[in-house]
């Protein structure tokens, strides 16, 4: 128990688990973290056929990354998701980009002297 989440003020419990679900009663549920369930739920609102198209997941994941950061979302949760490494190439780009820009801010503030 201790206050790992920025955006409350109250303690809330880290609590270990093996395997997904051992929560919920449901038993072992790890071969339904594998793989995305992402369904198109207005032609499949049966949720039966999962989307198989990489560029989709990759945009969804990417998105799940920034939701999950803007959440203050612990650790593991990228860990268990299996989206640590699209979190990190996210925060590699956001440093590049903020170098380019620090960059392209300095070279300004030099040409606006030079004038």
């Amino acid at each position: 128990m201790g206050r790992f989440l920025k955006r409350t003020k109250y303690p809330v419990y880290k609590v270990p688990i093996d395997k997904p679900a051992i929560l919920d009663g449901l038993g072992d549920m790890s071969k339904y973290t594998k793989d995305n369930l992402l369904f198109d739920i207005k032609e499949d609102p049966k949720q039966v056929q999962p989307i198989k198209n990489k560029q989709i997941e990759e945009k969804y994941k990417k998105i799940m990354v920034e939701q999950l950061r803007y959440n203050d979302a612990p650790e593991e949760q990228y860990e268990r998701l299996n989206l640590k490494n699209i979190r990190e190439k996210n925060e590699q780009a956001k440093r590049t980009i903020n170098n380019l820009d620090c960059c392209t801010n300095n070279s300004k503030n030099v040409d606006d002297k030079n004038e």
